[in-house]
């Protein structure tokens, strides 16, 4: 059994052999009670579970969305309420090869938007308004591990995504938020050189 953080909280993930399945657990509540949502972490354990193997992730509610967004990528869920603010979720990943899940969007419309984005004399920008946090967040980690360094990404958002900031850091980027349209989040990250 390996034991590992991911966005703060426990995962436990027992190692597949020939007479075991594969079985991860994820507890989302103290994330949750950091004021953050889970939903990115939750994606990038999904992405480790093979067919057939099985994630239980333990929620104060049951993640209705969540089950929604993991069942069209492959995922069989049901989910138990164990005692006050604890339900059990587990996730099976059936046998079909589907793309890994998408750590965007829980809404339909947030699930079709896509980041915009072009070239100008202040860098590389990523336009994200329209989007789940979430996949607003996927899009400008996406761009700054393919703008390379010593560029500079400006990220129009449409509110502050506090997830995003320890991001930037474990990148050694450096971010200040700057004028935008008068409904918007403007932020402008230089990558280092």
């Amino acid at each position: 059994m390996r034991r590992g953080r991911i966005g703060g909280s426990l995962v436990t993930r027992n190692v597949p052999t020939p007479m075991t399945t594969h079985l991860q657990r994820l507890d989302v509540r103290p994330i949750l009670a950091s004021g953050r949502d889970p939903f990115v972490e939750v994606m990038r354990a999904a992405i480790d579970v093979p067919a057939s193997g099985t994630m239980v992730v333990i929620a104060p509610f049951d993640p209705v969305p969540l089950r929604d967004v993991l069942g069209r990528n492959g995922f069989t869920s049901t989910a138990v309420p164990r005692g006050p603010r604890e339900w059990e979720v587990t996730f099976t990943r059936d046998g079909r090869v589907v793309p890994a899940p998408d750590a965007g969007s829980v809404t339909p419309a947030a699930a079709q938007a896509r980041a915009r984005s072009w070239e100008d004399a202040c860098g590389l920008h990523v336009d994200t308004r329209g989007m789940a946090q979430a996949a607003a967040l996927r899009a400008i980690l996406d761009a700054l591990d393919e703008a390379g360094g010593g560029r500079t990404i400006v990220a129009h958002l449409d509110a502050n995504i506090e997830a995003l900031y320890p991001e930037l850091a474990a990148r050694n980027c450096e971010s200040a938020f700057v004028p935008g349209d008068h409904a918007e989040v403007r932020l402008e990250i230089s990558t280092p050189a």
